[in-house]
Order: C-alpha cells, then sequence, then structure tokens
C-alpha cells in the first residue's frame, strides 16, 4: 500500500527524468569551446559575449541558431556601473525567456566568464577588492538564475575561459575555471576540451547521470555535444543532432 503524508509527493511523479543536458565547458583560447557549443540539438539559442562567432557560425550552414549579441564593447571594463545592470537585466529576461519557449532545444552562453563579470559589476561595481561578504547576494541572483532552467527542458551548454590557477600567490602551473565558482554544482556534467596532435578532444570530468563515465575521453568527430549526450543517456546519437 502507497504511503502518502500532507506535503509528500511520490519521487517517480515529482522528478520525472528529462531528456536533456546542462553542461559547463572549459577550455583555453581556439580549443574549440564555441564550435562544440553549436553541435547542440538546434534551434539554439546562442547568447554571445564573448567576441564575433563569425568563424564558427559558417560551419553549421542551415541549422536554427538565434543569436542575442550582448552587445559588450572593447571597453566594456570602463563602463558605469549602470551599464553592466542593463546588460544583465537584458540577459537574464532573454534567457529565462529562451528556457521557456517551446520551439528552442539548446541554449549556449559564450561565455559564462563574461556573464559572471557582468553580474558583479553590476552588483558590486568592481571586480576586484570587494570583501567576501559582498558576494552572498551576487552569488544568491546568479544560482536562482541558473536554477530557473533546471525544471526545463532544453540542453543548456555554459562555456568557460581557464585562468592560472595560484596557491600561496604563486602560480601552481595548472589553470582553473574562470567565473562562477558554484556553477560546478549546478550542471549535470563538467567537460573540459582541448586540442592535441591535430584533434580536439573532450574530457568528461563528472557526470551526475553517469558517473562511471568520469574522465572518459572522446576525439575527432565524437568531440561533440551529441556524441557525449548519447553516451551519457545510451542512446543513438541521431536524437541529439
Amino acid at each position: 500500500m502507497a504511503i502518502k503524508l500532507e506535503g509528500f509527493e511520490p519521487a517517480a511523479e515529482l522528478y520525472k527524468p528529462k531528456k536533456r543536458l546542462i553542461v559547463a565547458i572549459d577550455a583555453h583560447e581556439k580549443q574549440g569551446k564555441t564550435h562544440f557549443g553549436l553541435t547542440a540539438p538546434g534551434p539554439i539559442a546562442y547568447f554571445n559575449f564573448d567576441r564575433s562567432p563569425e568563424d564558427v557560425l559558417p560551419k553549421f550552414p542551415g541549422k536554427d541558431i538565434l543569436v542575442s549579441d550582448q552587445k559588450i564593447p572593447p571597453d566594456w571594463g570602463n563602463k558605469p556601473q549602470q551599464f553592466y545592470v542593463t546588460v544583465w537585466e537584458r540577459f537574464k529576461k532573454l534567457f529565462l525567456a529562451a528556457a521557456e519557449h517551446p520551439r528552442f532545444r539548446s541554449i549556449v552562453v559564450d561565455t559564462a566568464t563574461e556573464l559572471w563579470e557582468v553580474l558583479r559589476m553590476a552588483r558590486l561595481g568592481a571586480l576586484a577588492k570587494v570583501m567576501p561578504y559582498q558576494y552572498t547576494p551576487v552569488n544568491a541572483e546568479m544560482t536562482a538564475t541558473i536554477k530557473h532552467i533546471l525544471p526545463c527542458d532544453k540542453n543548456v551548454i555554459f562555456i568557460h575561459k581557464l585562468r592560472p590557477q595560484y596557491v600561496n600567490d604563486k602560480w601552481n602551473g595548472g589553470y582553473e575555471r574562470s567565473g562562477f565558482n558554484q556553477m560546478k554544482f549546478l550542471v549535470q556534467s563538467n567537460i573540459s576540451l582541448r586540442f592535441e596532435n591535430g584533434d580536439f578532444i573532450c574530457r568528461i570530468n563528472d557526470c551526475s547521470r553517469n558517473m562511471s563515465l568520469c574522465g572518459l575521453e572522446l576525439s575527432g568527430e565524437m568531440c561533440s555535444f551529441p556524441a557525449i549526450a548519447s553516451i551519457i543517456f545510451e542512446d543513438d546519437i541521431e536524437n541529439w543532432e
């Protein structure tokens, strides 16, 4: 006999599986970040913060990609605080609209590194010399924005740059994600990209849906969102193209 208690719902009804994948991508420059993101199923809502994707978009002729240019000028770091407020509020409005739009299958944020900088400038007015306690409401706002899309059935790709990793003010020779440090906990999988020996390679660093895939690397034509999604969901790759 099924147990009934006010305030509780059967897990099978409350958390019905969604056939979508939310990932965070890390890579150095010119390592295939944008290309990987645009291999996701279309139609795609593409948020462009970084630079013009004119070198990558022609590689996807006929694919339904709608671009939201966030209009970040070269001297964007010297703008008044209201400039960043306007950019952030515009992004959030369009991001949530894309998440709720019935036609879009995928959303790409390129890059989430710049997005995090925009939010910090909008709410704190600076990227450095900020007291830790001042980040509490900013972290909460970023988290709430990302969590809004979790119930949706959209694939979401957050692209990040890398930065040198320091220990006691000394570079340890490694690199780490540049961006919102809670992102890794909010996505289903964290993936890194690199170009090596003439091939693009993607590595699944973690995957909440299938932890046995941690450390798996795919190269060449398999270095794509459809390939990774099909492996994670044990599905035909054609269903993710």
